[in-house]
């Protein structure tokens, strides 16, 4: 007989663009956003850069890059949340998320479907520059 203590849970991946990752729906690569992101666990790190001339996602301001891989399989809905802001339904083409830092807020994930899981960024430690 299996016994089985500690059930597994689905976790939301959530990687960091290199550098020279050009950033969809902008004229930017990734180090033009942000430098030294890094993510520990829950907690995001580094430098978020003022950015001047991106249109669609909210003009000009200091964003993160981020990406998520599980956004690319079709069975999957993935939506971003900030608290005390709106939420986004991603499409799977679109695994990357530009997110404008208008407050240091955590920001919520949930994905829905083949793998259902929610996930929140702690990006208190971010620095806007």
């Amino acid at each position: 007989m299996l016994i089985q203590l500690h059930p597994s849970k689905a976790t939301i991946e959530v990687a960091v663009p290199s550098d020279e990752t050009s950033v969809i729906g902008t004229n930017k690569t990734a180090k033009d956003i942000q430098s030294g992101i890094q993510i520990n666990g829950d907690k995001v790190t580094g430098t978020s850069n003022h950015i001047v001339g991106i249109t669609g996602a909210g003009g000009d301001g200091n964003y993160l890059v981020i990406e998520l891989p599980q956004a690319k399989d079709v069975e999957n809905k993935v939506t971003c949340s900030f608290e005390g802001g709106s939420s986004i339904t991603l499409s799977t083409t679109d695994y990357q998320y530009l997110i404008k830092l208008n407050e240091k807020k955590p920001i919520t994930i949930t994905i829905s479907g083949k793998v259902s899981a929610t996930r929140t960024l702690d990006i208190s430690g971010v620095t806007l520059s």
